[in-house]
């Protein structure tokens, strides 16, 4: 029996992926510490793992203004949080560290501690052929020279230079904080779908979706969407704090025949008023079982949400705004799975006549039945599990 560690991030769709790998091992009979944060608890426990909390909410509730910004606060909380961590984990005589790749805190605690290393990509691979999304190409693109954005470099720059300080050697590239990698790299995506995937060696193992393991809204009305025409709209957090966009979904699909699904997320539905029969409103959606009977998607382009969809032949409307969701975005697009909704474009007419368009064109369900295809066949969470135990077998 190995006792394995994972160390995550705030983000859910980080954390999704790897629950049914976390499930699997346990019932191999080793024992998993997992360290993330309070909401994710019950769902963690419900695999047999060892729950965690890692006392850093507070700076994931604030709006990220940027992507240096965002990396600022990773930076900052690997220094406060590896050398208590490594504590624990010593004191757990611990094998083998499975790491989130935006996750630097996860890097340093194998580094501090010399344990082995797995790097998790729950988004795409990343390299000097597939930049990630605080690389200088993207960075640049955005063109972001505020006041604001110079004090969120320099903040950067001295918890970079902190880690360097207190732990010996550079723990991240000073950008590419979001695809740190190692001799092991489990990806949670297939060959096909990842862009350029040529340009990785043997050491990236495309496992394809790993679903399941996972709570459920079990009050959701499934049923209602029996023998219907079902889009589904959910676009993270980012859009659900603004009810305006809500409103544009609710009147696109107003007296239609199709069935709309609408994830609300932090908004409350009844700010939402009387909605028509075809339209159900939830905050918390099972996301799975509405992609079984969903014809489009309408997504902010996060890659768990993509993911889940392609692996339902469910072809999308995407909507980027940040982080990964453009580069996922347009290798949907670039496979014929999908089309680009533009943030700025979003309306009632607009979203209505994207839907309808993916829904009408042959070409794009059957893109998406290829690439769900290939994430269903790559291997999933059985396969990731193997090359963990490989890898830090005793």
């Amino acid at each position: 029996m190995a006792v394995i560690a994972f160390i995550n991030v705030f983000q859910r769709g980080h954390i999704n992926p790897t629950l049914p790998v976390v499930k699997k091992l346990v019932e191999r009979g080793h024992r998993v510490i997992y360290y993330a944060f309070d909401y994710s608890k019950q769902e963690i426990e419900a695999t047999g793992a060892e729950y965690r909390p890692t006392p850093i909410l507070a700076q994931y509730q604030k709006t990220i203004r940027s992507p240096i910004d965002f990396i600022s606060r990773l930076a900052t909380t690997a220094y406060d949080l590896i050398r208590p961590i490594s504590k624990e984990l010593l004191l757990d005589n611990v094998d083998g560290i499975v790491y989130d790749s935006c996750c630097p805190w996860g890097r340093g605690v194998a580094r501090a501690t010399g344990v082995a290393a797995i790097s998790s990509f729950t988004t795409f691979a990343f390299n000097k052929h597939v930049p990630s999304p605080d690389s200088i190409k993207y960075l640049w693109q955005a063109r972001n020279f505020s006041i604001a954005s110079l004090v969120d470099l320099s903040r950067y720059g001295l918890a970079r230079y902190r880690l360097h300080e207190s732990y010996g050697t550079p723990l991240t590239p000073f950008f590419g904080i979001l695809g740190l990698s190692e001799d092991t790299n489990i990806v949670y995506t297939s060959r096909y779908f990842q862009p350029k995937h040529d340009t990785f060696n043997s050491g990236y193992h495309f496992v394809g979706s790993s679903l399941g393991a996972r709570s459920s809204n079990t009050a959701f009305p499934v049923e209602k969407l029996r023998n219907k025409k079902v889009v589904y709209f959910s676009l993270g957090t980012s859009f659900n704090a603004q009810p305006e966009i809500l409103h544009s979904a609710i009147n696109a699909f107003r007296g239609t025949d199709w069935t709309l699904v609408l994830s609300t997320g932090d908004v409350n539905p009844e700010i939402l008023g009387e909605l028509p029969p075809n339209i159900i409103a939830e905050r918390y959606v099972p996301q799975l079982e509405v992609l079984e009977y969903a014809n489009v998607m309408v997504s902010h382009g996060g890659m768990n949400s993509v993911n889940e969809a392609l692996w339902h032949n469910v072809p999308l409307v995407l909507c980027p705004m940040n982080a990964d969701q453009p580069i996922v975005s347009k290798r949907v697009s670039d496979l014929g799975a999908g089309i680009i909704l533009p943030v700025e474009n979003l309306s009632s007419p607009s979203i209505r006549s994207f839907v309808e368009t993916v829904y009408n064109t042959t070409s794009m369900k059957m893109a998406a039945e290829k690439i769900g295809s290939d994430l269903r066949n790559a291997g999933g969470a059985s396969l990731a599990a193997e090359i963990i135990e490989r890898k830090f077998a005793k």
